[in-house]
């Protein structure tokens, strides 16, 4: 049996484990409840902002890439990828995206990874902004067990740091490699070689959102992206019968985002992290445990649910698929 296959299995293991203690704790009867209460109409319109968010994110990639593909191809692109991203283990979905933008002669190897790169390196920026924002709103009435202005000095001072040393400065990163590889011998090796060519295309393409305007632009769609995504969440919540503010909504859905970022795996389908970090926050706003737990299951429902149409969407109905060359 090979390490990846036990991995799979562990990690599998796990998610189901904590999707079962959280099972555990709750009644039938409170998740018979929970479905019969559910709102619809809050659920379609989750969907129609998940689609809005859909489109920023097709439009700062395509931005990215300088229009190499297109807005409405990148669209698919994003449909599909956000469906195998969620599904796959180890977060191996990202793979999805680079071999269907590969698909493009136009888009070098590294551009295409630069591009998913420099989306992971703002998402992860914008989204600790906006749960140390939510995060002051929240506590600023009450007596927070940690000092809130220590962590959102933090959080802009991170932002500072990454923003300097990847988009402002990845020529230096680039000959900071080459001159340490060529120090230590390992460029004698092929793979090293190819390693530090494909680093150096990478750091060169961040050179595109390096002007002022470019850079703001994708800030922009990133921010965008993020407050979008807080208000499909915060729909979803109230369609699972969860009545919380929109600040109280961002810090949920940032908890839930950066756990699943942070963490060094990824369940299939997310199964048992999505659940339990929705859960531990609303029992944290003071939610009982059976309206926490069904809630955030319901939650995880419809986001599974919102990307696998838009997948189907996608692969199967869509004129002129990805399927057939660009």
């Amino acid at each position: 049996m090979s390490k990846k296959t036990i991995k799979f299995i562990i990690f599998l293991g796990l998610g189901i484990f904590i999707f079962y203690f959280l099972l555990k704790n709750v009644k039938v009867d409170d998740f018979k409840m929970a479905f019969k209460n559910f709102d619809w109409r809050f659920s379609f319109s989750a969907f129609g902002i998940y689609i809005v968010m859909n489109i920023f994110r097709a439009l700062r990639f395509n931005f990215f890439l300088e229009n190499k593909i297109g807005f409405k191809r990148f669209l698919k692109i994003v449909f599909l990828y956000n469906f195998w991203n969620q599904v796959m283990p180890f977060r191996s979905g990202e793979l999805s995206y680079l071999y269907l933008v590969k698909k493009n002669k136009k888009v070098l190897i590294g551009e295409n990874l630069a591009s998913l790169v420099a989306a992971r390196v703002f998402d992860l920026l914008v989204i600790t902004l906006f749960a140390l924002a939510g995060m002051f709103f929240v506590f600023k009435k009450g007596a927070p067990a940690f000092d809130i202005n220590s962590w959102l000095g933090l959080g802009v001072g991170l932002v500072i740091f990454i923003f300097v040393s990847v988009i402002f400065l990845n020529k230096k990163i680039g000959v900071f490699f080459d001159f340490f590889l060529k120090k230590i011998g390992l460029l004698r090796f092929k793979i090293f070689s190819f390693l530090l060519e494909r680093l150096k295309e990478t750091l060169g393409a961040f050179s595109t959102i390096k002007s002022v305007k470019r850079f703001f632009v994708f800030l922009g769609y990133s921010a965008c992206i993020w407050l979008v995504d807080f208000f499909v969440i915060w729909s979803m919540s109230f369609a699972a019968g969860i009545e919380v503010t929109f600040w109280q909504a961002i810090v949920s859905t940032s908890f839930l985002l950066l756990t699943i970022f942070i963490l060094p795996f990824q369940t299939p389908v997310n199964l048992g992290t999505y659940e339990g970090s929705l859960t531990l926050v609303y029992l944290f706003f003071g939610f009982e445990k059976n309206i926490a737990v069904s809630a955030g299951l319901l939650i995880h429902i419809q986001n599974f649910v919102f990307t696998f149409i838009l997948f189907i969407f996608a692969y199967l109905f869509m004129k002129n698929g990805l399927l057939k060359k660009t």
